[in-house]
């Protein structure tokens, strides 16, 4: 493989390239002296690891947004199709709307949580669960505001089609 085209190795603490110092041998960045163990060697041409990881929360979250709605239809419409997954003292002590809403909630904890997670701050536990709670609210309001225009939508559909 020909060294110019192999990918550029940086520093994890300050993104210097470290051809020039693996060439003289230093085991540590000149440009910060952080010690190049291979730990602290960021993988070439990978984006950082918040880079990544807020990418997959994204991805976490409008999966679970999107598929919350459609996972408590499936869990309403089909009560054999739930029982098939969940172990047989759940499904004959839990009723029907309790186990819809316990599915709703859980997607809407969920997906807040990955929200919470986006934001750029250190926060402690009880910030978290507040935080958490607070967007599932949010997320609440949300759903109930797509449903009462996709209500009045059909409505006006149905009304539009009857006449």
């Amino acid at each position: 493989m020909d060294p110019a085209s192999s990918p550029i190795e940086r520093c994890a603490n300050c993104q210097q390239e470290l051809r020039l110092d693996r060439a003289a041998g230093l085991t540590y960045c000149s440009g910060c002296g952080t010690s190049l163990v291979p730990s602290l060697v960021a993988p070439p041409n990978e984006p950082p690891l918040a880079e990544r990881s807020r990418r997959q929360l994204k991805f976490c979250f409008w999966s679970l947004f999107l598929l919350t709605p459609v996972a408590g239809v499936l869990v309403s419409s089909d009560p054999d199709w739930v029982k098939d997954l969940l172990p047989d003292f759940i499904t004959e002590i839990v009723p029907l709307p309790l186990k819809v809403i316990s599915t709703l909630g859980i997607g809407v904890l969920a997906s807040s949580y990955c929200l919470v997670q986006l934001q750029d701050q250190d926060r402690s536990l009880a910030q978290v669960v507040s935080g958490t709670i607070l967007m599932a609210l949010g997320l609440l309001v949300g759903y109930f505001c797509i449903a009462f225009v996709g209500c009045g939508i059909i409505a006006v559909i149905v009304h539009a089609v009857g006449h």
